[in-house]
C-alpha cells in the first residue's frame, strides 16, 4: 500500500509524466491520505475566501472552478482515513521529528500504523 500526500497528488493532476507512470503501474495499491485531502481542500477553501476580496487577482468563480475540479480529481483515488492507531503513533514522535511538519508526520503515522 502506498499513501499519496498532497505534493504527489498535485503532481499527478498536473500530469507529471514520472508520477503518472508510477501511479498507473501501482493503481491498485495507491491511497490518498485523508490528511493530504484535508490540506488540499483547506487550501482551496482559503483561496475561495481570498477571492472574495476585491484586491485579489483570482475571481470568485475561478476559485470555485478550481475547487470543483480538485474535488472531482480527489475521487480518482480511494481516501485512507486517519485512525486512532495512526494518532497513537503520531503521539510517540519526538518534538524534533514533529518539526518536519505535523501534517507530514501524521501521514507517516498513517503509514506506520498500517504496517
Amino acid at each position: 500500500m502506498y499513501l499519496i500526500d498532497n505534493d504527489i497528488f498535485n503532481l499527478l493532476i498536473a500530469g507529471n509524466p514520472a508520477v503518472t507512470e508510477k501511479v498507473q503501474r501501482n493503481q491498485s495499491t495507491l491511497w490518498l491520505s485523508s490528511i493530504a485531502a484535508e490540506e488540499i481542500l483547506t487550501g482551496h477553501l482559503s483561496g475561495i475566501n481570498r477571492a472574495r476580496s476585491p484586491q485579489n487577482a483570482l475571481s470568485l468563480p475561478k476559485a470555485h472552478d478550481r475547487f470543483v475540479w480538485t474535488l472531482e480529481n480527489l475521487l480518482l483515488l480511494p481516501v485512507f482515513s486517519y485512525s486512532e492507531e495512526a494518532e497513537a503513533v503520531y503521539q510517540t514522535f519526538a518534538p524534533a521529528t514533529l518539526r518536519i511538519g505535523p501534517q507530514d508526520c501524521r501521514i507517516a503515522a498513517q503509514a506506520i500504523a498500517t504496517e
